[in-house]
């Protein structure tokens, strides 16, 4: 005996809100800047950061950022810096393809 799978279905308006949401799904990427400081100002150089990072927020650039401090190691010695790793919006419209029900 054959058991039956009832399958749940979607009024026409919720179909049409999940189609829409498929099509116009929003990618985000990742980019990132690194800051070094020749001199042992780290406060100067986070100060720098920001501002950077600001900049890149009000001309609607990046959706969001993040500030880490990170160190390297260089050819002549370790460099002490902080990275901004900013949240990029990509406004194209993303097709995604589902099987038919």
């Amino acid at each position: 005996m054959q058991k039956m799978i009832k399958k749940k279905r979607l009024s026409p308006r919720k179909k049409a809100k999940q189609e829409e949401k498929r099509k116009k799904a929003i990618r985000t990427t990742l980019d990132w800047m690194d800051f070094y400081s020749a001199s042992s100002d780290m406060n100067a150089t986070y100060r720098n950061a920001i501002a950077y990072a600001q900049q890149e927020m009000n001309a609607c650039r990046a959706k969001s950022y993040n500030v880490t401090p990170i160190q390297v190691q260089g050819p002549d010695g370790i460099y002490t810096g902080y990275r901004v790793t900013f949240s990029y919006e990509d406004k194209e419209e993303v097709e995604y393809f589902a099987e038919d029900d």
